[in-house]
């Protein structure tokens, strides 16, 4: 156990400076994704909650299955992006903007989910949605941290896919478990009514 979570945090140790660059960006996007859901109802980017899958669940415009499906789809594309922008290291700047663009979005979709359905209807999902993103926030940037190895030609490609070598499908597995969980226990909260449908 001791070694999964040393190896965990390993890039983060590695790449300090470029770990700290990263917070505090994110720190920014996430002020701005509130601020935009505040200001603007639906954020300078439009993100609208109708199209929103933990959403469309809740409003029970889906079921169990596609709630999975389509969180997995989601997640899966975001590390597509996160990976291949980081086999060139002229390409690392857009997996930057990439990541930044999945906190902004995370964060303007909690922040208007409260305005649309009230603090005491959604309290429950928000705290819940709340801390799933920010483990998902945090293990993407530990992704972006160890990918910079391929970007810099420390490691190979195919060593990406090597537990051995990379951290790389270790992270995502552990992002699936994420998702997986947070649907999991949606479908609990919803079939128990602990949970308003929206």
């Amino acid at each position: 156990m001791k070694n999964l979570i040393s190896r965990i945090f390993n890039p983060i140790k590695e790449k300090r400076k470029y770990f700290f660059l990263l917070i505090f960006l994110s720190i920014i996007m996430i002020i701005i994704g509130i601020y935009s859901a505040f200001k603007f109802d639906g954020a300078i980017i439009s993100i609208d909650l109708k199209h929103v899958t933990f959403v469309k669940f809740l409003r029970d415009d889906c079921g169990i299955g596609y709630l999975i499906f389509a969180s997995l789809l989601s997640l899966c594309l975001y590390l597509i992006i996160l990976f291949l922008c980081n086999t060139k290291k002229i390409l690392v700047p857009f997996a930057i903007l990439f990541y930044l663009y999945f906190v902004y979005s995370q964060f303007v979709i909690i922040t208007s989910v409260i305005l649309h359905y009230g603090i005491f209807a959604s309290l429950i999902v928000v705290i819940i949605f709340a801390f799933v993103v920010s483990a998902e926030c945090f293990i993407m940037l530990a992704i972006l941290l160890d990918l910079f190895s391929l970007s810099c030609g420390e490691i190979q490609f195919k060593d990406c896919f090597s537990f051995a070598s990379c951290n790389f499908m270790l992270y995502s597995l552990l992002l699936i478990s994420l998702t997986l969980a947070f649907s999991i226990i949606l479908y609990i909260l919803k079939s128990f009514i602990l949970i308003l449908v929206f």
